[in-house]
């Protein structure tokens, strides 16, 4: 049986959408009741649930939009079967940033073109 108390969490839970909140809502409530937790830890413990939550979901719904044929992690790699690789793992992971770009080619240091008045003859 159901508080009115409990009927609301659930309604604003289900209204904002926060679906894994909603379901694992009275084993956080007992959790924190039997840890003591303060009101900023309680929060966190539920926002840490529905962020995992959401992540995973974003996670799985990729991959299946992906239509990848099977799954693959980087536990599964072969790192030695690769001839370029000395047999490890990567040290550190690879970066976006660009190393062919040159410090003085961003738009601020180009000079301006000059401008061609076609009025003129």
């Amino acid at each position: 049986m159901t508080t009115p108390l409990q009927d609301r969490l659930l309604a604003h839970l289900t209204r904002l959408r926060l679906v894994r909140v909603r379901e694992l809502l009275d084993s956080l409530l007992e959790d924190a009741a039997r840890r003591e937790l303060s009101y900023a830890d309680f929060l966190d413990a539920v926002l840490a649930a529905e962020v995992q939550s959401k992540q995973d979901k974003r996670i799985r719904m990729g991959r299946s939009v992906a239509r990848f044929p099977f799954q693959r992690t980087l536990e599964d790699f072969e790192f030695a079967f690769q001839p370029s690789r000395s047999g490890t793992r990567p040290s550190r992971p690879a970066t976006r940033r660009s190393s062919s770009r040159r410090p003085d080619s961003s738009p601020s240091s180009r000079k301006p073109s000059a401008k061609i008045d076609s009025t003129r003859s």
